[in-house]
């Protein structure tokens, strides 16, 4: 078994990267997303290819589409270049994800901040990935070329927030930088969604085995993530299904559609001011989930 409690080095894990080209995203799509005001907006989504992430997250897979070295200047406006022109042109909304954090010097060139910026001045709000630990001036170095009519929302990796199952996962922060970086997003005038894991692994730095706990426990704990981070202001949230052939041996069970379907429902129920979507991956979304993603929360904030 792999020991939880150091980093599992990437020759250990069971998918290895893939051949990439700096000068090609990795994909780019459009969908349709419930927005803010209530309405179905028109949503581009645009994974870019650059330096692999810091963050070596126990439970994610996405640094196997990444470079080894730094982005090289000008690569990002060219793959922005690249995926725009394979999308309709009415697009509302950009997600700008790159596999880890967009305010990675090493991942996007903040010399290239403005080139990007005029690329998507089109759009009525812009999400970018981010790590909690990462919220700070540079965002505010990219944001001062962007157009004053957009909306801009910081797209966390909250995961859980059990302490112990939180530092299990290698994510290098605490409840306390989220919170922190929460508060600093919303006093720059920033909205803030959080990813979060259904259901978290019950993984413990200080042991090697996954913790003998019931699945009522693991609904728990998602449920009262959701709870938490619509309690600091978050204004939207994905449920991400745990995929467990990404973790060390017998750290986490991959939830069943009937699952998702429960969790989903009872998790909407408590987002009652915050949009609450599913993300299933690979996995086709029951009609069921596709309903709830485009539920409007009871009470919008906004």
């Amino acid at each position: 078994m792999v020991h939880v409690n150091q980093t599992i080095p990437r020759s250990e894990r069971p998918l290895y990267k893939s051949v990439s080209n700096a000068r090609k995203p990795i994909a780019a799509i459009r969908e349709e997303e419930l927005g803010p005001d209530g309405q179905l907006k028109k949503v581009d989504t645009l994974f870019l290819n650059n330096k692999e992430c810091p963050f070596q997250c126990v439970m994610c897979d996405l640094w196997k589409h990444t470079l080894d070295e730094a982005t090289p200047l000008g690569a990002i406006p060219h793959q922005i270049d690249i995926a725009l022109s394979t999308l309709p042109s009415d697009g509302q909304v950009i997600k700008l994800y790159n596999s880890g954090n967009f305010f990675d010097a090493k991942a996007i060139p903040p010399k290239d901040y403005e080139e990007i910026a005029k690329r998507i001045a089109k759009y009525e709000r812009v999400i970018l990935e981010n790590h909690p630990k990462l919220c700070d001036n540079r965002v505010l170095t990219f944001t001062r070329y962007l157009p004053d009519s957009m909306a801009v929302e910081l797209a966390l990796g909250v995961e859980t927030i059990h302490p112990i199952w939180l530092e299990g996962l290698n994510k290098s922060m605490t409840l306390d930088d989220v919170e922190q970086a929460t508060h600093w997003a919303h006093g720059h005038g920033y909205d803030v969604r959080a990813f979060l894991l259904l259901h978290a692994p019950t993984i413990s730095k200080e042991s090697d085995d996954q913790a003998k706990v019931s699945l009522e426990t693991m609904r728990s704990w998602t449920l009262r993530s959701v709870e938490w981070v619509q309690k600091m202001g978050f204004t939207a949230a994905t449920l991400i299904p745990l995929r467990p052939e990404l973790l060390p041996e017998g750290t986490g069970t991959a939830p069943s559609v009937v699952e998702i379907e429960w969790t989903v429902s009872q998790a909407k129920k408590i987002a009652d001011r915050m949009r609450l979507f599913v993300d299933c991956w690979d996995l086709e979304p029951s009609e069921s989930l596709s309903r709830l993603n485009a539920e409007p929360p009871r009470n919008l904030t906004r």
